[in-house]
């Protein structure tokens, strides 16, 4: 049976009308065998005719009286032996008259051997039973009881006149019977044979015939079959081989299982379009919105550059600022150290009180700088949580298109499944797609636990930046007191000698002023180190962010090229 898998369907049904074909006519030549064999005058037809003339010829005839007749001579001839002539009398002849009226109601009671044939109806039915029946007459009214008193004379004038003439009548209308029962066999015998030769004649020719018109119209059939299927597989040939031309649909006129077959293949090439078509959209709409997230992602590590630059700054500032508070702290000891001598030291101190009002009022400045950079840094970290927001909700939309991607090429997998062989190219294709938007689903995972991240790192450093302004204030604070103090001191440079303990009470405020203002710098510095490494930490992630979407913006090319396989 593995060889038919290999031959076409054409082949297929012109092997099985061949077979029939053949089946056919050998079981009419088998039919023509029989009906030869039990034809008129056929073998076996002459077998059951030679038994019927055998039977004929050794049993005499019911319908023919000779029997009889010769009885009536065997009871002339045993007339003096009771026993015999009562067996013959009342056995044979009661037995051979019964059996002639048996038959001759049998033959007067047919329609079909005698139809239209009236002279031999008569002959057997009519004018041969008459004799019979005087015959018989004769034998019970005269004849037997003559033997039953011996008396050979009038037995023998009654057997050689009465049953004599009788039996002569009789057999002549049975000799006119024979003669015309023959001819009307033969009559038969030829009929039946003209008529066996022309429905023999008529049966070939139906046979012929049927088995022509057959062959054309299987033919036929073949054909419309074999156009249909090959149309079928050059429309499935021309999607599976990479065509991909989904717009070409099956045009059947037929109803049987070939153009249902086919309609279900156009509804199968329309819902894979529709697929396709809504695979295709959301590429673009990945394409897109991997675009969008490169251009923030660069746009966030600007602000992120930005921000670095700035906290460096601020940094420098606040180093600066501490070395001038050391170089205060320096004075107020020097200051103290001082007091007992400060007659003999006013010009000394006055000059240290003028660079102390004058680097009380750079730190002021430098103050002022760092607050300024640290609020355009909160800024910016603000403006780095509003675009890492933003990026969220890009990654929400990427998740849900691949999301959306992975059921569209769930359904194409179930509609390729269930076109079976011919869906094999699509369930590789359905494949592809499914695993393009897994890589695009983990992706975006990726892309949102980064973004994630940028976000827990920007609302740190947004924290960090309002304590550093904070502590900036207080720095401010402390030397514009120390600057206050300082102009004070200078203002009473003429009273110090008399309000030395005054002075000494202020000077020691003075130090402890510088001692907070170096605790608050540190603070900032080490603010401002925090905020660094946020930005360093944001930079970094935004490295990843732009590494995702460049890897979202590759698998939405790879989607591109297997969506453009095919045309929709």
């Amino acid at each position: 049976m593995n060889i038919l898998k290999n031959i076409k369907i054409y082949q297929k049904l012109f092997f099985c009308i061949v077979f029939i074909s053949i089946g056919f006519i050998s079981s009419i030549l088998y039919l023509f065998n029989a009906l030869h064999l039990l034809k008129v005058n056929g073998p076996i037809y002459k077998q059951i005719v030679e038994g019927k003339d055998l039977i004929a010829d050794i049993l005499p005839p019911p319908g023919y009286i000779i029997e009889s007749y010769l009885v009536c001579f065997e009871l002339k001839e045993n007339i003096s032996n009771r026993q015999e002539i009562k067996r013959l009398s009342e056995y044979l002849l009661k037995k051979l008259k019964n059996d002639y009226l048996e038959r001759h109601n049998y033959w007067a009671a047919d329609k079909i051997f005698f139809q239209n044939d009236n002279v031999l109806r008569n002959s057997m039915i009519e004018n041969s039973y008459i004799p019979v029946i005087n015959f018989f007459n004769i034998i019970d009214h005269e004849y037997l009881p003559a033997i039953a008193q011996m008396d050979l004379i009038k037995t023998s004038m009654i057997l050689n006149t009465k049953l004599k003439s009788n039996y002569i009548e009789h057999r002549k209308y049975i000799d006119k019977v024979v003669q015309l029962a023959n001819e009307k066999n033969f009559n038969i015998e030829q009929s039946a044979k003209i008529r066996i030769k022309n429905k023999i004649i008529l049966s070939v020719g139906i046979c012929l015939f049927s088995i022509f018109t057959g062959l054309f119209i299987f033919l036929i059939v073949i054909k419309q079959i074999n156009s249909s299927l090959t149309d079928l597989s050059d429309k499935i040939k021309e999607i599976s081989d990479g065509e991909g031309n989904l717009t070409k649909r099956i045009i059947s006129k037929n109803n049987d299982e070939i153009g249902v077959i086919s309609n279900d293949f156009n509804k199968f090439i329309e819902k894979l379009q529709n697929m396709v078509q809504n695979i295709s959209d959301n590429a673009g709409i990945v394409a897109s919105s991997s675009i969008e997230l490169s251009t923030a992602s660069t746009q966030i590590a600007a602000n992120a550059e930005e921000m670095s630059s700035q906290t460096a700054a601020a940094a420098t500032a606040t180093r600066q600022t501490a070395a001038n508070v050391h170089m205060i702290s320096s004075a107020t000891e020097e200051i103290s150290a001082s007091a007992n001598s400060v007659s003999a030291a006013v010009e000394e101190m006055s000059v240290s009180l003028n660079e102390v009002a004058k680097n009380c009022q750079q730190e002021s400045t430098i103050a002022a700088e760092a607050e300024s950079h640290v609020i355009n840094s909160k800024d910016v970290m603000d403006k780095l949580g509003t675009a890492a927001q933003a990026i969220g909700k890009i990654t929400d939309i990427i998740n849900e298109i691949a999301e959306q991607t992975k059921l569209l090429a769930l359904n194409a997998t179930i509609e390729a499944a269930r076109a079976g062989e011919s869906g094999k190219g699509f369930t590789v294709v359905a494949g592809e797609v499914k695993e393009l938007a897994r890589q695009t689903a983990d992706a975006t995972q990726k892309i949102a636990q980064q973004i994630i991240d940028i976000q827990n790192n920007t609302q740190s450093a947004v924290i960090t930046i309002k304590v550093v302004a904070k502590k900036i204030e207080e720095v401010n604070t402390i030397s514009q007191s120390i600057a206050s103090a300082a102009e004070e001191q200078s203002a009473a440079i003429n009273e110090i000698a008399k309000n030395i303990a005054q002075m000494s009470h202020k000077t020691h405020e003075v130090a402890k002023n510088v001692s907070e203002s170096d605790q608050g710098l540190t603070s900032v510095s080490a603010a401002i180190g925090s905020v660094n490494s946020a930005a360093a930490d944001t930079s970094r992630g935004i490295v990843h962010i732009k590494t995702g979407a460049d890897d979202l913006s590759r698998l939405s090319e790879s989607l591109k090229k297997v969506i453009n396989q095919f045309q929709i």
